[in-house]
């Protein structure tokens, strides 16, 4: 469910769909928990901060 932020009534339209839809809202929130979960997690974050560091300063990915 794509808005443009400066879209004041796209928002509003969106916002009652999700209102009128609950089945598509509660699908909408399990998958954002899920890519919250997984992208933005800490071991998620530690790997890829770990990847940029290692790209900074040259090292080679270990086997």
């Amino acid at each position: 469910l794509l808005v443009n932020e400066r879209a004041p009534d796209e928002i509003a339209r969106a916002v009652e769909r999700l209102v009128k839809e609950p089945r598509l809202a509660d699908r909408l929130r399990n998958l954002g928990y899920e890519t919250a979960v997984t992208k933005f997690s800490r071991k998620s974050s530690a790997v890829a901060f770990s990847r940029l560091f290692e790209k900074m300063i040259g090292v080679k990915k270990r086997p």
